[in-house]
């Protein structure tokens, strides 16, 4: 991954050159942000192509750390980064299970920090789809998922049994598990 320029914009963009090996997991991801609306939680798609054979994907720049970094300096962050972090981790992920992307590599190597401390998500390279059935228009496509996405939403339980956390300033509260 390189930090690059966009001729005509002049944002910052990040250049991914993929392996040949690859390939599938470079379709799949360009597939998975393709068929993903805007969101300031999923690492945007600008461009995706190959040059003289290379496959390549030009995303939105990312300004920070993996979670993974983070955790390498700081391994035991404050319970108010964690708690708003996870929130939006979810946040992102509800998004893309909305419109019927399931990322299936939630990792803190794929979760971008931005240096406010919000998180974005990246590497949709194993993710999976709702259905893979496509029309010949993506907002069809798009609304397609959503559809099947709400359906499968259906048969899901509301919400967890609450869960009482121990420690400094959690004792006797009820949370509700994620996930």
């Amino acid at each position: 991954m390189w930090q690059a320029r966009d001729r005509e914009t002049g944002d910052h963009v990040a250049a991914k050159l993929l392996l040949m090996d690859d390939v599938k997991r470079y379709e799949r991801e360009i597939r998975a942000l393709r068929l993903l609306s805007p969101s300031d939680r999923i690492a945007a798609i600008h461009d995706a192509s190959d040059h003289d054979g290379r496959p390549y994907l030009i995303m939105g720049w990312i300004e920070g750390d993996s979670l993974q970094e983070v955790l390498r300096r700081e391994p035991l962050p404050r319970l108010e980064r964690v708690l708003h972090w996870t929130g939006q981790i979810c946040e992102g992920l509800a998004h893309a299970h909305r419109e019927g992307v399931f990322h299936r590599d939630v990792k803190p190597a794929n979760i971008m920090v931005s240096p406010a401390g919000n998180v974005t998500l990246v590497d949709f390279g194993i993710a999976r789809f709702v259905d893979s059935t496509f029309t010949a228009f993506p907002e069809d496509r798009a609304a397609a998922h959503r559809r099947r996405a709400d359906s499968a939403a259906e048969h899901l339980p509301r919400s967890g049994r609450p869960r009482h956390v121990g420690g400094p300033g959690g004792a006797g509260r009820a949370h509700r598990a994620v996930g």
